[in-house]
């Protein structure tokens, strides 16, 4: 994330510090998705299919839980995955999307940020 200037950082809606608090707190395999989810946001990588699977899910229902996020990888029509996979990638996304800023969490359940240039760069490229 160092690599990020502080003008990037503001133009994806982050103050450097509250965003690497956030990140701080996150598991590894966490950690490496949101890693991700910055190099694509500048054209370095392509995301992470459980990242896509979710962010959409979240994106056409508003909100999700973790049985929300399990249920749209294991029913995912390209490549639907095992629940246990499916669990795994679901609590991280639980984590990772509200420091991303792509979502609100209350609770157990995380509500779509519209007003994320990260939500809002996913609709118009990856969508």
């Amino acid at each position: 994330m160092d690599q990020l200037s502080d003008e990037v950082m503001a133009e994806l809606g982050f103050e450097r510090k509250a965003f690497m608090d956030g990140y701080n707190t996150c598991p590894i395999k966490a950690m490496d998705k949101i890693q991700n989810v910055m190099a694509w946001s500048q054209g370095l990588a392509e995301l992470s299919v459980y990242t896509q699977i979710s962010v959409t899910h979240l994106i056409n229902t508003g909100a999700s839980d973790t049985a929300g996020f399990r249920l749209a990888m294991m029913s995912n029509p390209t490549k639907p995955y095992p629940s246990s996979t499916a669990s795994a990638q679901a609590g991280q996304m639980m984590s990772i999307l509200p420091v991303l800023g792509m979502a609100i969490k209350d609770g157990k359940t995380l509500t779509l940020n519209e007003d994320s240039p990260l939500v809002k760069k996913f609709k118009n490229e990856a969508m």
